[in-house]
C-alpha cells in the first residue's frame, strides 16, 4: 500500500471474509487481496486505481463474495467491491480478473443517474450488502457543504449483470418520480 497523499488521512477498516480456503478484504485505497486462509500467502490482488480526488478519509471496510448456481456466468463466484470514487466492480474470486459479464467490463459507475457530483461528496466506503441475486449499495454523501449535494439513495444491482434494479431515496418529494 503506498503512502496516502497530502491532505489524506487513512484507516485499515476492513473485516476479512473466509470462504473456503480464500480470505478476502480491501485496503484504505479499495485494492482487493486474496489471502490462502491457511498459510497468509497472497493468492492475488486487484487494484482499481481509485480516484483519490476531494476524499479527505481513505478507508475500505471490506467487500462482498456471490456464488451463482449459473453456469453460463464468467465468475461463478464473485468478489465486490464498492469505491471512493462511486465506482461497483465484480471480480473473480479465484483469479482477480474483473467479471467481464458485470456493468462495462466489470465495473458499474454510481455516479450515473445523480447528475454533477462534485470530486469526494459522494463515495461509498462499506462493502454491498448481498442480498440472494441483489447488491444493495448505499453511499456517503458530503452534505452541509453546499447547495445541490448529491441523494442519500440507496440501490440495488443485480449481482450477475451489474443492471440497476431499484434506487430508493427518503428525501426525495413524491412530485419528482421514482428513479
Amino acid at each position: 500500500e503506498a503512502y496516502p497523499q497530502p491532505g489524506n488521512a487513512y484507516s485499515f477498516q476492513a473485516t476479512p471474509l473466509k470462504v473456503d480456503g480464500s480470505l478476502y478484504f480491501c485496503s484504505p485505497h479499495n485494492i482487493v487481496i486474496a489471502l490462502e486462509a491457511e498459510t497468509g500467502r497472497e493468492r492475488w490482488r486487484h487494484d482499481p486505481n481509485i480516484d483519490t480526488s476531494g476524499v479527505h478519509m481513505l478507508v475500505c471496510r471490506g467487500v462482498s463474495y456471490h456464488e451463482s448456481a449459473n453456469a453460463e456466468t464468467t465468475c461463478s463466484r464473485r468478489v465486490l467491491v464498492a469505491t471512493l470514487d462511486a465506482r461497483l466492480i465484480a471480480l473473480d474470486a479465484e483469479t482477480g480478473a474483473l467479471c467481464s459479464d458485470f456493468g462495462k467490463d466489470g465495473e458499474v459507475s454510481l455516479l450515473d443517474g445523480l447528475g454533477e457530483v462534485k470530486p469526494g461528496y459522494y463515495l461509498v466506503t462499506s462493502p454491498p450488502a448481498i442480498v440472494g441475486d441483489v447488491a444493495v449499495v448505499g453511499g456517503f454523501v458530503l452534505d452541509n457543504m453546499s447547495v445541490g449535494e448529491p441523494p442519500g439513495l440507496v440501490r440495488g444491482y443485480d449481482v450477475a449483470s451489474g443492471r440497476l434494479l431499484w434506487a430508493w431515496d427518503a428525501g426525495r418529494p413524491e412530485e419528482a418520480g421514482v428513479w
